[in-house]
């Protein structure tokens, strides 16, 4: 991601990261590479060239990366992006670049086999990646492999062999060698004789939604300017307009010019320029763009029982799409079972997405619709889709993520059987502009969401939009309709009324200006009414209080219904103002989180279940807002929102778009799926932003489509997330950038959104995976940023590359903040696919479970953490002054909420064992002071837990005040004396009160083979350090995860043992490769110790992150207990987090790892790998005692004053006790010549 794409697969995209670099300009001759530097590369097939040789013109040209100026390129298993400018420091055609996963493939087949050809290719990288790749030409090896060097663009000339091109085509193929994937950027076919077209060429050419508009360019698609353009009616001799190109090579041509023309013809327009012309004709219907429209689903219809079917169930597919399959029975061998809604692959079918898919289903349409329209709903289908009913065609649809509808009444037949045919192909335009199959990593073809036949009386309501506007003083709102009544007949209709009422969150009616609309007379076609309602000061929506009103409208002939529908209402109204985003004239924060469609059995379908149980998750960790990246969400979802009180970010279904610079040709494939995702979802108070995009360039078709969101709807803000240099939307959005947020773009008056930030620690793929306890680090040092652990925590973020979380206090600042609006966490689920075959897919095997909640929906470490970081009830100390017989204690408190007073809710306290109850008033977005009675038994030195609760009985904040300073801690010591010492030579045995030691003086280890031995300990302790594990996050920087020193290449050189009057001390001088020192162990007789170390590290600069020293127990040593010090005191019982626990190694008595795939039906902590649960896996941060010990009581016990952390771990017959002095966020640097020291009790 960009500073940005974080969620970006390092094997499906070209970059990762965007770090702040320094742009440069320079000349393509000065990177071309000169042959001389790179023979030594050539194989013999191809010669590498200084230039383009005298005699050789212009050829073919592709400007790659640009889907419609790449006319050569195939694009099976490619994709498009755009590097960004401090990824190279190339010109915008060498940024662009086609890439793929497999091989890059091009074909010429109009070659003359008379001429000689040479390529010039131009490649670029970013500085992340390790690229290497070949060139083969017609299956023969012409260049490479190479190195693509890092963040600039190279172009090499590379002479074609005859006989490669005698057969008049050349198939080209890019050829991986190295990290990632294949890439090129721009292709030039040069060919010996004169050009053979140099026409102009005319590009982009559209009219919907604004002007006309176009580009005239060269073969090698530069802009030609001064190109002089004509718009004409074909047939007609005088030009509607002329115009001249500008410097770019655009034109345009204002609607007015055209917009009133009779008939509507197609135009003509013609460029020409020093005797090359070339000529575009216009069609009508691409100079109009008609926005989708649904027909409100019906609450009754006059006259029905039943008025909806529901078509989900089993349906047939036939995989191959076989010929005339449409003319086979549905019982036809070729014909396999299917569930709708349901994913293909989620199904055991791993199917091509450039394969054509049959999918069938008989139905029976009730034969009391018999007079009625009938229509047919697909709330969404992943695919472009050919339709057939009964064997006539029905149409095409390719917008994703939104619903398809279709009026079926002449191709059914009431009372009958009838049947459904689709012909399915994922692998479209409009997939490419989603990039949705690509981000799952895996084909998401199928029919995702609920299909569906109702019944409309003839005449019906074709629309319903509806706004809710407010007045001046935020009291009185108007119910604004804008009702559609379609009459498909010739005659007109009398006797028509509408019917508007509406219900408040009580149930009760509620009165309103206009109850009663007359529609009469109602012509043939359809007519529109605007009604306009007051409505007396309503109780107000927002995501504090969602109070919902029930607005039902029925359409009445004569007194007799003809139609009901009914819609949820919040009366609520949205600005921008100062830098900020209102709510019904109040500042709000938008405290948020990602949200993807996904189940993890049933991927991006079927997922309606998961809506409501979705948004009372992350409501209930204290956000208000969900970001429904990166595309529209089901309707469940939206109406759970709507319920619960969550404002929406909905976002279009366009993800990557690379393209800087876009040739309109597609655009029609963006405004479709916009204007789509505005008409389903508009008429829901939750939806707050609208969202064009995710991580794009801004390019032209976004500028439009922002127009067109504009015209349907101009009540919403809308954001683009990445920047928008033009800073056209209305709320400027940043990923992932630093702090502080408030530094961002400082010329720029919108509020600023970070769309994407505050991610949790699943990038360190494998040290996450041993150790989970280091999710903790999303939390670190939030609770009082400005103490010296804050100040500690903070520092892990002056290191090199992002890190998980963000800077403590970020949330503060957010709050505080005059210009920062709020922020989405990446991200809300994990985004984890799981297949039949046993196989599966997702970013959580490329960027790491990622969630704060799981795929299965269960809460993981960074949920609880997230619940009290956002808390809106904000206590900014935790700890206060205190001494004996103090009567009562002050306590600050920051309230966060907008719209709740805190006399709202409900606070107790708990100490010395009472407990009770206190009052708080504090206005919303303001700071105050609570007293809280102390019982006259509290000491100094106890924790006060106070809790908060709303008027539902959710918990909104609980923690614990230090009440004084903190007891001080007294470390046991060996007092006991020094155990019995025999010394027989190679071995020293060492007796204690219930234990013995058996040492190999050679060795330097116990031996643990001689039964003298009867300990736990089952080897003397070694020095532990481990790499960082920087997953992805430092590109080709980071090296991978690994445990130092390698006991294999450790020599001991020397053995001492000395008795002293509170022990027997063992000392071990040993090295190893990198690591040279000492390891001591000082014992009394009653088993208390002290192991202390130093050793010297010898080798280059590394970036590590734990440091200590690894006790080695029996394998019976399996269970986990500790007490240790956090931040945040208070934490769930099955949490890994919690302060004090006990945890086995494993959950069952099968010692295993859980099966993949198979729904869990226990927390997230008690998962478990062949290491053990997460919960007995994680380190345990900041110790005061921790315990590892059998079910004998025999182990080993640790007494720490809060400085040490403690991690268990399963190896190979024995258990792992790993006592770290440091285990931070942030790397520490490991130099050579530096000590490391430590020692633990």
């Amino acid at each position: 991601m960009n500073s940005t794409q974080l969620h970006r697969s390092a094997t499906s995209l070209p970059a990762i990261f965007c770090l702040v670099g320094v742009c440069l300009s320079w000349s393509m001759a000065d990177r071309t590479v000169a042959a001389e530097e790179t023979r030594k590369d050539l194989p013999v097939q191809g010669r590498l060239l200084d230039a383009v040789p005298s005699g050789y013109s212009l050829y073919a040209y592709d400007d790659c990366g640009i889907p419609e100026r790449q006319p050569h390129i195939r694009m099976d298993d490619s994709y498009c992006w755009t590097f960004n400018t401090s990824d190279t420091d190339a010109d915008l055609k060498s940024r662009s670049a086609v890439f793929s996963y497999k091989t890059v493939n091009m074909r010429y087949t109009d070659l003359d086999p008379n001429r000689c050809y040479v390529l010039a290719i131009t490649d670029a990288s970013d500085h992340v990646y390790n690229r290497v790749q070949s060139l083969w030409a017609n299956g023969v090896p012409l260049y490479g492999p190479y190195a693509l060097p890092k963040a600039i663009a190279v172009r090499r000339i590379i002479e074609v062999p005859t006989r490669v091109t005698r057969e008049g085509k050349l198939d080209l193929q890019w050829r991986i060698h190295g990290e990632v994937n294949a890439t090129v950027s721009i292709v030039e076919l040069w060919a010996t004789g004169p050009p053979k077209d140099d026409a102009l060429r005319m590009l982009g050419v559209s009219g919907l939604v604004l002007d006309l508009t176009g580009l005239v360019l060269d073969l090698a698609y530069e802009p030609v300017a001064s190109a002089t353009v004509e718009l004409s009616v074909p047939g007609e001799g005088t030009p509607l307009a002329v115009v001249k190109t500008q410097s770019n090579g655009g034109f345009s041509f204002p609607r007015n010019t055209f917009d009133d023309l009779p008939s509507q013809p197609d135009l003509e327009i013609t460029a020409s320029l020093e005797g090359r012309r070339t000529t575009h004709t216009v069609p009508a219907s691409e100079r109009t763009f008609e926005p989708v429209r649904y027909r409100p689903l019906p609450a009754r219809v006059g006259g029905l029982e039943e008025f909806r079917r529901s078509l989900d169930g089993t349906w047939r597919i036939d995989p191959a799409g076989t010929e005339d399959v449409r003319s086979r029975p549905l019982d036809a061998p070729q014909w396999k079972d299917v569930r709708v809604p349901g994913q293909w692959r989620q199904q055991g079918l791993d199917l091509p997405q450039d394969q054509p898919v049959a999918m069938a289903r008989e139905f029976t349409v009730p034969a009391e619709w018999s007079g009625y329209r009938v229509f047919l709903r697909f709330d969404a289908i992943h695919a472009a889709a050919h339709y057939w009913v009964n064997g006539q065609p029905l149409g095409y649809s390719e917008n994703l993520f939104t619903p398809v509808e279709w009026e079926i009444t002449a191709l059914v037949e009431p009372g009958k059987r009838n049947r459904l045919d689709l012909e399915m192909t994922v692998a479209t335009e409009s997939e490419r502009l989603s990039y949705s199959s690509g981000y799952a990593f895996h084909n998401l073809g199928g029919i995702d969401r609920a299909v569906s036949i109702f019944a409309l009386p003839n005449v019906h309501l074709r629309d319903l939009h509806l706004a809710t506007p407010l007045d001046r003083e935020y009291r009185d709102a108007d119910l604004q309709l804008n009702v559609t009544v379609e009459n498909p007949g010739k005659a007109p209709v009398p006797g028509l009324t509408l019917d508007v009422s509406l219900q408040g969150p009580d149930g009760k009616a509620v009165e309103h200006a206009v109850p009663h609309v007359a529609l009469d007379p109602l012509g043939a076609g359809a007519k529109t009414v605007d009604v306009t309602s007051r409505v007396s000061n309503p109780l107000k929506w927002n995501a504090e209080k969602p109070n919902l009103y029930r607005l039902a409208l029925e359409l009445k002939q004569d007194g007799k219904l003809l139609q009901r529908v009914e819609r949820n209402v919040g009366f609520r109204q949205i600005e921008i103002a100062d830098g900020a985003i209102l709510i019904n004239g109040v500042p709000v924060k938008l405290a948020g989180a990602c949200r993807h469609e996904t189940d993890p059995l049933t991927g991006r379908a079927d997922t309606m279940c998961h809506g409501e149980e979705d948004v009372k998750l992350i409501k209930a960790a204290n956000l208000n807002y969900i970001r429904t990246s990166h595309y529209p969400p089901s309707m469940e979802l939206v109406e759970a929102a709507d319920k619960h009180g969550v404002y929406l970010e909905v976002e279009a279904p366009f993800c990557w778009v690379g393209e800087p610079v876009a040739d309109l040709t597609h655009l029609r494939k963006v405004l479709t799926p916009t204007s789509a995702m505005i008409d389903y979802h508009h008429s829901h108070p939750s939806v707050t932003v609208w969202s064009l995009a995710n991580e794009s360039n801004f390019n032209r078709f976004f500028e439009i489509s922002h127009e067109l969101v504009k015209q349907l709807d101009p009540t919403r803000p809308t954001t683009f997330n990445n920047p928008d240099p033009k800073r056209i939307c209305d709320i400027a959005n940043f990923h992932y950038p630093p702090m502080p947020y408030d530094n961002l773009a400082p010329d720029d008056p919108r509020p600023r959104l970070l769309g994407e930030y505050f991610f949790p620690v699943c990038h360190e793929q494998t040290d996450v995976r041993i150790n989970p306890g280091l999710r903790e680090f999303f939390g670190f040092g939030h609770s009082d940023p400005d103490s010296a652990w804050g100040r500690y925590c903070a520092e892990s973020f002056t290191r090199p590359y992002l890190k998980p979380g963000t800077l403590p206090g970020a949330w503060s600042h957010i709050d505080r903040s005059q210009r920062v609006a709020g922020g989405a966490i990446w991200a809300a689920f994990d985004e984890a696919f799981y297949f039949p075959d046993g196989q599966h897919a997702g970013y959580a095997w490329h960027h790491g479970f990622w969630g704060i909640i799981d795929a299965w929906r269960r809460p993981k470490p960074e949920w609880w953490l997230t619940k009290l970081i956002f808390s809106p009830v904000w206590f900014p100390v935790r700890q206060v002054d205190f001494t004996a017989g103090q009567e009562s204690i002050q306590l600050p408190v920051e309230n966060r909420y907008s719209f709740t007073d805190l006399d709202e809710l409900s606070f107790t306290w708990q100490v010395a064992g009472r407990r009770g109850e206190f009052r708080a008033s504090v206005p919303p977005r303001s700071q105050g002071q609570v007293e809280i009675p102390m019982p006259p038994q509290t000491e100094p030195g106890e924790k006060l837990v106070v809790e908060v609760t709303d008027s539902q009985g959710e918990l909104i904040n609980t923690l614990a005040i230090q009440l004084g300073p903190p007891p001080r801690i007294t470390l046991p010591a060996p007092l006991a004396g020094p155990p019995k010492l025999t010394d027989d030579g190679p071995t020293l045995l060492i007796e204690g009160n219930g234990f013995s030691l058996v040492f190999d003086k050679k060795a330097g280890d116990f031996l643990v083979a001689d039964p003298r031995h009867e300990a736990s300990v089952v080897r003397f302790p070694l020095p532990h350090l481990t790499r960082y594990d920087f997953g992805d996050l430092a590109g080709s920087h980071g090296k991978p995860y690994a445990v130092f020193p390698d006991a294999g290449t450790r020599i001991v050189d020397e053995v001492t043992v000395q008795t002293h009057a509170d022990g027997i001390e063992l000392a071990v001088r040993d090295h190893y490769d990198l690591f040279a020192g000492t390891m001591r162990w000082l014992v009394d007789k009653e088993g208390v110790g002290k192991v202390s170390y130093r050793y010297t590290y010898s080798g280059e600069e590394m970036d590590t992150r734990e440091a200590g020293v690894r006790f080695a127990l029996r394998p019976d040593c399996d269970e986990i207990s500790w007490r240790r010090w956090s931040e945040w005191d208070i934490f769930p019982a099955d949490s890994i987090s919690r302060t004090e626990g006990r945890a086995k190694a494993f959950r069952t008595a099968r010692r295993r790892a859980d099966p993949e795939g198979v729904r869990p039906t226990w927390p997230w902590s008690q998962d478990q790998t062949e290491l053990g649960t997460a919960d007995f896996r994680s380190i345990k941060f900041n110790v005061y005692e921790a315990a590892l010990l059998a079910e004998d009581g025999a182990g080993l016990r640790l007494h720490a004053a809060g400085d040490l952390h403690v991690r268990p771990g399963l190896a190979e017959d024995e258990v792992l006790f790993h006592v770290l002095s440091r285990c931070p966020l942030g790397q520490v640097v490991l130099k050579p010549g530096d000590e490391l020291t430590g020692q633990c009790i």
